[in-house]
């Protein structure tokens, strides 16, 4: 788990992109490797600033969304493993 202190650190997360269609169903996961700055986070979500995302499909590597993102909320659910990362 990520402490108050952790805030505002490039971190990296590991988790399962998933999401809903028009009609209900819900995709397979996706696993999802995500590179950011850690700018807040409560009990249930992190807030990450400048996210970098790939996406591991069935079809390979690609980066995701193909727009660039400012900001990216991921759900602590989906999360599969948090590591710091050291900067230069």
């Amino acid at each position: 788990m990520v402490k108050n202190n952790d805030k505002k650190k490039k971190v990296t997360i590991y988790w399962n992109d998933i999401f809903v269609y028009h009609d209900g169903a819900i995709h397979k996961p996706t696993p999802a490797y995500t590179e950011g700055e850690l700018i807040r986070q409560n009990k249930r979500f992190l807030f990450l600033k400048n996210p970098e995302t790939i996406l591991f499909s069935p079809r390979g590597p690609k980066n995701h969304p193909n727009r660039k993102a400012k900001w990216y909320v991921i759900p602590r659910v989906l999360i599969s493993s948090i590591v710091y990362v050291e900067k230069k």
